[in-house]
């Protein structure tokens, strides 16, 4: 940490790196060095401690989702699903949204079965698994039945690119094109599902 902040690296870097080593501690089973009040490695005693977390994005308006979505589904139907489903609605992010169509089915029994949560798996920081709460279960159920149908005639993709890296760039690229940028670029998307009552545990 003493050489990451002497390289002028920002608070939030040092902060999310010292998260890392962490879940890398508890992976090894050194829980003793991976508790965030540890008297030598939490961030307080590092020196990084108090960075500003409030966003600079603003949540998205139901209004401007429409006109995205609408403008995707003219580019892609897979994308329009991928706007509409898991960022607005489940609140994941771009890589997440993007290797979801191997998570579908399950998360569409999820919800069947009257659970309250799914579980992100694939394209997770760090790939740690997490949860996120479900509160529009019908509109989810909805939107996931379209999208199983659309990746069963899509070579099994929610974005049908042959890598990852170029089905991140497509749905990057078609939301842009949709005029999501500056204060509304994606990460408003999650900002919404936040503020209607859907928070990532």
């Amino acid at each position: 940490m003493a050489s990451k902040k002497a390289d002028n690296h920002s608070l939030r870097t040092l902060q999310n790196e010292m998260s890392a080593i962490r879940s890398i501690l508890l992976s090894a089973g050194r829980n003793k060095l991976a508790d965030q009040n540890h008297n030598s490695l939490s961030n307080q005693a590092l020196e990084i401690s108090g960075a500003n977390r409030e966003g600079t994005k603003l949540p998205i308006t139901d209004e401007k989702l429409n006109t995205v979505v609408n403008f995707a589904l003219k580019k892609d139907e897979g994308v329009a699903l991928a706007v509409q489903l898991f960022s607005r609605y489940l609140g994941v992010r771009t890589e997440e949204t993007v290797q979801s169509a191997k998570s579908l089915k399950t998360w569409r029994q999820a919800l069947i079965n009257n659970q309250e949560h799914v579980r992100v798996v694939f394209g997770t920081k760090g790939g740690r698994p997490r949860e996120t709460t479900v509160f529009n279960r019908e509109k989810v159920l909805s939107i996931l039945d379209k999208a199983i149908g659309y990746v069963n005639e899509h070579n099994g993709k929610l974005i049908d690119k042959p890598s990852l890296n170029t089905a991140i760039e497509r749905y990057r690229n078609i939301v842009r094109e949709a005029g999501m940028n500056g204060k509304n670029a994606p990460h408003s998307l999650r900002y919404a599902t936040a503020q209607s009552g859907l928070w990532l545990i």
